[in-house]
């Protein structure tokens, strides 16, 4: 998990809810560019070794998270983009944002689409971990593209 925050003084820190959820270590890197992919997270992707793919959510769709996806892709990683984690404040922006990354090459999915996708199988011994995460009934507000 690589985490960063746009300008925290204007904006704030990331919240609790999400804070709650990292591992107490967690380092969350400040950034001034909108683009997530600062030399501090460039070394941390470089320790991760020969991984090509990246899982992306937050905010805005249509600033941050669109200009770390396009850097991603230019990088030569598989993007996969969860919808249900992605947001803007107007839909249009969301909307066009996620429309645009999908051209540009990443993959529209869902957490829990991207969950399955990862484990695989009923049988892996970390399905059962995961199953009560997945049927959580959460209200997604984020029915259309």
């Amino acid at each position: 998990i690589i985490v960063t925050e746009q300008n925290s003084r204007a904006f704030g820190k990331t919240v609790e809810e999400v804070q709650q959820l990292l591992p107490k270590d967690q380092q969350i890197y400040e950034k001034m560019i909108f683009s997530m992919i600062i030399p501090e997270v460039k070394q941390e992707l470089q320790k991760l070794g020969d991984r090509d793919t990246a899982v992306l959510y937050g905010l805005e769709a249509h600033v941050c998270l669109q200009q770390t996806c396009l850097d991603l892709l230019e990088d030569g990683y598989n993007v996969y983009l969860l919808t249900d984690g992605i947001s803007s404040q107007k839909q249009l922006d969301r909307s066009a944002a996620l429309k645009r990354m999908e051209q540009a090459g990443a993959i529209i999915t869902t957490s829990e689409s991207a969950i399955y996708e990862m484990i695989r199988d009923a049988k892996s011994p970390i399905f059962k971990q995961f199953l009560p995460i997945v049927k959580e009934k959460n209200p997604n507000p984020f029915t259309e593209l």
